[in-house]
């Protein structure tokens, strides 16, 4: 006789991945360092639109890893297009 009253099964969620933690430990301060502004007067302006890119990123790899989906090629894809982004921003 089934007594648990129509109740579901516990979900287990898988572990939190050690490399995708220590991958954002990485990438929060070279991206912080890539995305700031050069001292002219140009450079705030490309601070400020590589700082916001820098956010969004950075909220994008959270989300995957707090989902526990984060993979490795969207890590790449990620934090290289935003690397690609700062030195295109910096000396074009």
């Amino acid at each position: 006789m089934n007594t648990d009253c129509g109740s579901k099964p516990a979900v287990e969620r898988p572990p939190l991945q050690r490399w995708a933690i220590a991958a954002l430990l990485l990438f929060f301060p070279v991206g912080f360092l890539l995305a700031q502004p050069c001292m002219c007067r140009e450079g705030a302006v490309r601070g400020f639109y590589k700082s916001v890119f820098f956010l969004i990123v950075m909220a994008r790899l959270l989300y995957g890893v707090l989902r526990r989906d984060l993979q490795r090629v969207d890590f790449a894809l990620w934090a290289g297009s935003f690397t690609a982004f700062c030195i295109l921003a910096e000396y074009l």
